[in-house]
C-alpha cells in the first residue's frame, strides 16, 4: 500500500443482494509518508473540513442507532433517521438473526 499526500476519503456502498444496508465514510487523521518518514495530520486539507460537515449533517438529521437483541440493547457505531427504521427491519438478514433497530 502507498500513502500519499493526496487530499481524498472514501466512501463504501453495502449491498447484500437482498437489500441495500448502508454507506460507510472514512477519512484518515493522519498520514504517514515513507518517502519522508513523517506523519502529517489531515486536518488542514480541504476534503477534511468536506468530510467533518457530511458527519455533523449526518448526526443533526439522524441519531446513533441502538440495536435489540435477545433482549440486550446495544449502541453500535451507526446513524440513522427515523424514517428508516421499519425499513431496516423489515431487512432480511435483520430479521434473520432475530435482530431490531429500536
Amino acid at each position: 500500500m502507498t500513502v500519499d499526500l493526496k487530499d481524498k476519503f472514501s466512501v463504501s456502498l453495502y449491498d447484500l443482494g437482498m437489500s441495500n444496508l448502508g454507506i460507510q465514510i472514512n477519512y484518515l487523521k493522519e498520514i504517514y509518508s515513507f518517502d519522508s518518514k513523517n506523519i502529517f495530520g489531515t486536518e488542514n486539507f480541504y476534503n477534511f473540513k468536506l468530510f467533518t460537515e457530511i458527519i455533523e449533517a449526518i448526526k443533526k438529521k439522524g441519531r446513533k442507532a441502538k440495536v435489540k437483541r435477545k433482549n440486550k440493547v446495544s449502541r453500535p457505531n451507526f446513524w440513522l433517521t427515523e424514517k428508516v427504521i421499519d425499513d431496516i427491519n423489515n431487512n432480511y438478514n435483520i430479521k434473520t438473526n432475530l435482530i431490531e433497530i429500536i
